[in-house]
């Protein structure tokens, strides 16, 4: 199970734990077709943590997928720490699910930005941009969070299905399937917008659930 477990927690950082995010988890990284399970949806400072529940209403919209089935992600339940849906898992293979939070406005610090700039790597021209901005001009931010996460249904063999992409405004998308990893392999995974559009360089922070250690690569960089 570790090497289940690690796998997960690569393809749902969509950012380190150096800033405050949202990630989708299932309880068990592997169950029984036909059994229940239990999905989490929380934010927080310390992945893999359950911190702070979201309130289901801010959920957009979500869903599940196996090699022959497909379901919604919609019936919530708001816990203390965290959202939690309970599915019953159809179809033996990797169950990709996947959700997204309706947009929100808000506006930064300066603080903010800079802690934003270090995160994304962002380019010389935009500090020069926000830099030489207008006195008391103020950082206004919408944002949404698109969350995936994988699970392993029975016993079988790798499933090319989790390969597919779920349409995502952004998504990491795997080249291969995640809940077949043994310690020790790579993972490659590739960054698209849209689901089949690569962002040729795009920011990608990678936290490791057991020690809390976090750093950022970007695509197309060796």
């Amino acid at each position: 199970m570790k090497a289940l477990v690690a796998t997960i927690l690569v393809l749902v950082a969509a950012a380190p734990c150096l800033a405050h995010d949202t990630w989708l988890m299932p309880r068990e990284p592997q169950v029984t077709e036909g059994k229940q399970a239990t999905v989490e949806l929380t934010s927080g400072m310390s992945f893999p943590q359950t911190e702070s529940a979201i309130a289901a209403d801010r959920v957009q919209k979500g869903a599940w997928r196996t090699g022959r089935a497909k379901g919604k992600l919609d019936k919530w339940e708001e816990g203390s720490s965290s959202l939690v849906m309970h599915l019953t898992a159809v179809g033996t293979g990797t169950m990709a699910m996947w959700l997204t939070l309706k947009p929100k406005d808000i506006e930064l610090t300066d603080e903010d930005v800079e802690h934003y700039f270090e995160e994304i790597g962002a380019s010389e021209s935009v500090r020069r941009d926000w830099e030489s901005r207008e006195p008391g001009t103020v950082f206004k931010e919408r944002y949404t969070k698109h969350a995936k996460s994988f699970m392993r249904v029975g016993d079988g063999g790798e499933d090319p299905t989790c390969l597919q992409p779920a349409g995502l405004a952004i998504e990491l998308l795997p080249q291969s399937d995640p809940t077949a990893l043994s310690v020790g392999d790579k993972l490659v995974v590739k960054a698209v917008r849209g689901g089949d559009d690569e962002l040729e360089q795009f920011a990608v922070g990678i936290v490791c659930g057991a020690t809390g250690a976090s750093e950022i690569l970007r695509t197309n960089e060796s």
